[in-house]
């Protein structure tokens, strides 16, 4: 079977928590079938893991028109293919795969070839813009339910997101797929990263040049640290930073006495393991955030706000720790350093949460849909 899946970003290198779910569901689909991922953007100088072995293709869709020079939302959008559209007609496909800002393009080839469409959801986009501050999230909210309405199946990130299309659409044809985690690699046993052992380790991780990420860094330079100066903590705290992409020039990593800036690393799960505790201050509540199933995984405790933690399902995010301000995170902190807390995140990642749907079973609900419309065709005939 010929897969094509639509998506803004190339997954590899892998830098960021939507890099993972993309990888995660072509490299399910493409043990067994054809697959080909259509992205709209090209990131430059991006850097990442990349895995051993990519069981699918990867191209790039370029513009016609330079709107890369002016504006991102266009370059991403395309709107010129609304005209010229022999590229997307021309795209092979039994079933294809899109997020919401490729789903013009996703309609087009199943249209065209069909083939059924399935809407991939890495987050509820219009409430994820709402996190943002951005007004952009009414219009989104709109086009958005529009696609959820027209699509012969949807994908579904978390329980949260899961449960919100639910009740709105035909259940039938909503998939929760999570994210996976490779708990071959992110385990507790294993080699660790020496930060030094004269000072509690705290570590926050991630693409640096996401939005999310970058508010998150501000956080910990302008509100975090000199809270933990004050409450005389920081001489006890290593404050540890490493991820890929560059922040913004005013946040300076390098610079800056109060963290142990790493840059980009290999083999993450090392200096997970080698942290004493995972910090996740991010105020987007969209999608769920792969670096505290990391974390978990590894056997490391977490403290995340509660935007960050608000898609895991209830019985992990109960292993997660709270913080909803600059003075939680003082406190909790103090409490893992000083082992007032008790941490107990052994979590049993092969059960439940990871076990759920795979791609496998979207693509044999539509098999058994052709099969059924075949039986009553050859039924109807004989009659």
């Amino acid at each position: 079977m010929k897969i094509a899946f639509l998506d803004v970003y190339n997954p590899i290198p892998i830098n960021s928590g939507g890099d993972w779910y993309r990888f995660h569901l072509l490299n399910d689909m493409g043990q067994r079938h054809e697959v080909t991922e259509y992205f709209m953007y090209e990131e430059d100088g991006k850097t990442g893991f990349l895995p051993p072995r990519i069981p699918f293709s990867t191209r790039h869709i370029p513009s016609i028109l330079p709107w890369g020079k002016f504006t991102k939302t266009l370059e991403i959008y395309k709107p010129e293919y609304l005209v010229h559209r022999e590229v997307f007609k021309d795209i092979p496909a039994d079933i294809v795969f899109t997020t919401i800002y490729s789903y013009h393009f996703g309609r087009m080839i199943s249209k065209n070839r069909k083939v059924p469409l399935v809407l991939v959801m890495h987050n509820i986009e219009w409430q994820y813009l709402k996190g943002n501050k951005s007004l952009l999230y009414i219009p989104m909210k709109i086009y958005e339910h529009y696609a959820m309405a027209h699509a012969d199946a949807i994908i579904a990130l978390s329980p949260r997101d899961c449960e919100y299309v639910r009740s709105n659409f035909p259940k039938q044809k909503v998939f929760y797929i999570p994210l996976g985690v490779d708990t071959t690699k992110y385990q507790s046993n294993g080699s660790k990263y020496d930060f030094g052992g004269d000072k509690f380790n705290l570590l926050f991780y991630g693409a640096l040049d996401r939005e999310q990420n970058v508010e998150g860094l501000r956080f910990i330079i302008s509100s975090l640290i000199p809270a933990l100066k004050q409450s005389g903590l920081m001489p006890k705290i290593r404050m540890n930073i490493f991820g890929s992409g560059k922040p913004p020039k005013e946040i300076d990593l390098k610079g800056n006495p109060d963290i142990n800036y790493l840059g980009y690393v290999d083999n993450v799960e090392k200096y997970i393991r080698g942290a004493d505790a995972i910090l996740v201050p991010l105020k987007n509540s969209g999608g769920v955030k792969v670096r505290i199933l990391e974390s978990l995984a590894c056997g490391k405790p977490v403290i995340a706000s509660p935007e960050a933690k608000a898609g895991l399902p209830e019985d992990i995010s109960m292993c997660v720790h709270t913080a909803s301000s600059t003075s939680e995170f003082v406190h909790k902190i103090n409490q893992i350093l000083t082992n007032e807390c008790p941490v107990e995140v052994d979590l049993d990642f092969s059960k439940g949460y990871l076990s759920e749907t795979s791609t496998s079973d979207i693509i044999d609900y539509f098999e058994e849909i052709k099969r059924s419309s075949h039986n009553s065709s050859n039924h109807n005939g004989t009659v």
